[in-house]
This record gives C-alpha cells, sequence and structure tokens, in this order.
C-alpha cells in the first residue's frame, strides 16, 4: 500500500492512516506500489468530484491467488466496522485478443462476479486463460462487502468505437450490501 497523499487536478487527496495501521503487518508500506500503477490516479479525480474530502487507502496486489485475497478482503471488512467504506477494485479483463473471444473470456468471469463468488473467479480466469490483470482485487473486494447483489452496468471493449482485430475488455459492475 501508498502512504504517499495522491495530488491531482482537484488537489490533494489524503490517505486514510488509521485503516493504513489496521491492516498492517498483512499489507505492507511500498512507496513505490503505485509508481508504475496508474488505476488510482486516473479515478481519483471522478471521486473527488463527488467527495472532495475523499479519504483513500490504496492498495496493489502482487499475489492474485483466491487465499491472499480472502484474507486481505476479511481483514478490509473487520478495518471497516463501524465506518462508511467503499470498496473498490479496480482491472481490465481480456487483452490483445479477438472481440469474440473477449467476450467469451470475459463473460465466464462477469457471471462469477455477478454471483458474488470469489472463488469461482480465480477459476473462470484460470480455465479460460483470462489476461485479467487485477482478478486479486476484484475477489478481495467480493470477499471485503460480502454483497448482496451485483449489478453489470456496461461491459465493453476497445473495438466499439473503432473496429479492431484485437481488443481489451472492461465492464462496469457495482456490488451492494
Amino acid at each position: 500500500m501508498s502512504l504517499d497523499d495522491f495530488s491531482t487536478p482537484l488537489g490533494l487527496c489524503k490517505v486514510d492512516q488509521d485503516m493504513a495501521k489496521s491492516l498492517r503487518p498483512f499489507v505492507e508500506e511500498d512507496p513505490f506500489a503505485h509508481s508504475q500503477e496508474h488505476s488510482v490516479e486516473v479515478q481519483l479525480p471522478f471521486l473527488q468530484y463527488f467527495k472532495p474530502d475523499l479519504k483513500i487507502l490504496p492498495i496493489t496486489m502482487l499475489f492474485q491467488d483466491y487465499e491472499t485475497a480472502r484474507e486481505l478482503g476479511s481483514r478490509i471488512a473487520k478495518a471497516s466496522e463501524g465506518k462508511r467504506v467503499i470498496v473498490i477494485a479496480s482491472s481490465d479483463f481480456s487483452h490483445y485478443v479477438p472481440p469474440q473471444e473477449a467476450k467469451r473470456k470475459d463473460t465466464s468471469v462477469i457471471e462469477k462476479i455477478l454471483k458474488l463468488d470469489a472463488k469461482g473467479v480465480e477459476t473462470a480466469v484460470m480455465s479460460q486463460d483470462v489476461s485479467m490483470c487485477g482478478y486479486g482485487p476484484v475477489m478481495a473486494m467480493l470477499e471485503a462487502v460480502k454483497g448482496k447483489d451485483a449489478e453489470l452496468l456496461k461491459y465493453a471493449t476497445s473495438g466499439d468505437v473503432t473496429p479492431m482485430s484485437e481488443v481489451v475488455g472492461y465492464a462496469g459492475i457495482v456490488v451492494t450490501r
């Protein structure tokens, strides 16, 4: 996790140091954790627009296995007790495959997310050879929120605007508890 505040065009976004303390030592501080990972910095201005005094705890996951995700999700749930917390998992889905293949592979994972089946996400990624880079955080989020419902807002690929032979898949899914 990164303990450094993020500076965006909308101002400084502070890291929730109390939440960070509650996740140690399972989640380690790594000042370089987000130096090559841009998903947080892309999302922050949108989140700050709706909540300018937002506090975050950005976590990247090296290990993408279910057991690590389950443990992280459990610890996030415990650290979140009595607080208003939104857990966001960020990942694209298939990478650089034909559009039909992306949709088929990605749908197998999306179906597991919609069923709130964290272990099933890992099984689908492995059995379908889905090149989803953040399935660990998705599983951790599912375990953390112990959702009651999930809704697919939109599935699309990078080829939907400009047709191309190889695409990357994306989905927006909301999980509520």
